[in-house]
C-alpha cells in the first residue's frame, strides 16, 4: 500500500482538489501575515514561476529538510538570516531551521520469520543485532 493509493486516490474526485505533477514549491505567498497561496515551478521550467491561492489554507508538509527552507524562502525565519539573503522578512520566527536534522534512519522492525532474515542485514549491524535480539526473545522494545 502506498500514501497515494490510500489517500490520494480516493480523494481525486473532489473539486476542490488539484494535484500538480512535479510541481515544486518555490514560496508561501502572503497577503499580510496570512498565507493566501503557493508559487511553485517545473523543473523543466524553472524560470515560468507560477501560482496557486487558498480559499481556506495553506498546508505546508515538504519533510524534515525542506519545510523550514521553504518557510525560509517565504520571508518566515530569523530576520538576521532573511535579511542577509535579500528575503523580505514577514514574521521574524527564530525557531524555523534551528537544530534541523533529518531522520537518518527509519526502520520498521518486526519479528523475522528466522533468525536467518536478520543475517541478511549486514550493512546495518545495530538493525540486525536488533532483529537478532527480537528473534531470541529478548526484545528490548
Amino acid at each position: 500500500m502506498s500514501t497515494a493509493k490510500c489517500f490520494l486516490k480516493p480523494a481525486m474526485a473532489r473539486k476542490n482538489l488539484d494535484v500538480r505533477t512535479y510541481a515544486q514549491a518555490t514560496r508561501v505567498l502572503f497577503d499580510g501575515a496570512r498565507a493566501v497561496g503557493v508559487a511553485y515551478c517545473h523543473p523543466a521550467h524553472p524560470a515560468r514561476v507560477r501560482a496557486v491561492r487558498a480559499k481556506r489554507e495553506v498546508i505546508v508538509a515538504c519533510g524534515a529538510i525542506n519545510t523550514p527552507k521553504l518557510l525560509q524562502l517565504s520571508g518566515l525565519g530569523p530576520a538576521e538570516l532573511l535579511h542577509e539573503h535579500g528575503i523580505p522578512v514577514v514574521c521574524d520566527l527564530r525557531g524555523v531551521g534551528e537544530h534541523l536534522s533529518d531522520h537518518y534512519s527509519v526502520r520498521i522492525v518486526a519479528r523475522p520469520l528466522a533468525v536467518q532474515a536478520a543475517q541478511h542485514h549486514g550493512a546495518q549491524p545495530v538493525a540486525a543485532a536488533l532483529l537478532l535480539e527480537i528473534a531470541a526473545g529478548t526484545d528490548r522494545a
